[in-house]
């Protein structure tokens, strides 16, 4: 399969034997979905143009549709209308994604860094230090402060406050 597909390229052949010698992007297409199906991987084919609900889009982000709006009201994600209803089209989700992921992982390297040089992973915390994190955490999530957010978010969140990681702040993580 994979000789054939990229020997000479795929053709489209009409009913009169009339062949029009498709792109390269079209030409690993066939390929990457009968890999995929060989894997039992499921293939959706969706133009970037695709309108998608709330709903639909917050279950796509993997959040919930309340957690979207947040999103769609501070203009991080684009949005139109269609009458009263918001439609998000899939090419913004997917950048949104794309900008979403990046940003977390840099976060979270900064993070793990930081928890590093402070040689958090070398110390061991009496059981009194762990009640105090362990409330700590509470009260965020008890306040919602975690609540539909990742720790990344979260660490997100922080950092732009003024006096992120000075002493009080660097005791909460440590």
């Amino acid at each position: 399969m994979d000789g054939l597909v990229h020997s000479r390229g795929a053709t489209l052949a009409g009913p009169y034997g009339e062949r029009i010698l498709l792109p390269q992007a079209l030409n690993d297409l066939p390929l990457f979905v009968v890999e995929s199906v060989k894997r039992k991987r499921t293939v959706v084919l969706m133009p970037e143009d695709e309108g998608f609900t709330k709903q639909a889009a917050a279950n796509f982000l993997g959040m919930s549709r309340p957690y979207l709006l947040r999103f769609l009201g501070s203009g991080q994600i684009p949005f139109h209308r269609v009458g009263t209803h918001r439609r998000i089209l899939f090419r913004d989700l997917l950048a949104f994604q794309s900008e979403r992921t990046r940003t977390r992982g840099v976060a979270l390297t900064d993070l793990t860094k930081y928890l590093d040089e402070e040689g958090v992973y070398d110390r061991h915390l009496v059981p009194e230090e762990k009640v105090a994190v362990r409330a700590d955490f509470a009260v965020l999530i008890d306040t919602g402060v975690l609540a539909g957010a990742s720790i990344a978010d979260h660490y997100l969140r922080l950092s732009e406050e003024p006096g992120f990681l000075e002493d009080d702040t660097k005791r909460a993580f440590l």
